[in-house]
């Protein structure tokens, strides 16, 4: 498969459970990497997406509440 770029650092594969990424998530995930990550990267270095929409520890079953319920809400 082949990764799906979100800008010239990112692809959705590096979200944390990101299988769960529906169409309408995506959208909001290449808008966040392109107008908030890459220029944290191009000013800052790498950075490395820690949590996302579902908690990882659950196996990605459990969604996350609050502010993390939205797709473009992500710790890094």
């Amino acid at each position: 498969m082949t990764p799906v770029r979100f800008s010239r650092n990112f692809v959705l594969e590096e979200w944390p459970c990101w299988k769960n990424a529906t169409a309408a998530d995506v959208i909001v995930m290449r808008w966040v990497a392109v107008n908030v990550l890459q220029p944290a990267r191009n000013r800052f270095g790498a950075i490395r997406i820690t949590s996302w929409k579902y908690w990882a520890r659950s196996d990605c079953r459990e969604p996350r509440t609050g502010d993390h319920a939205d797709a473009g809400t992500l710790d890094f």
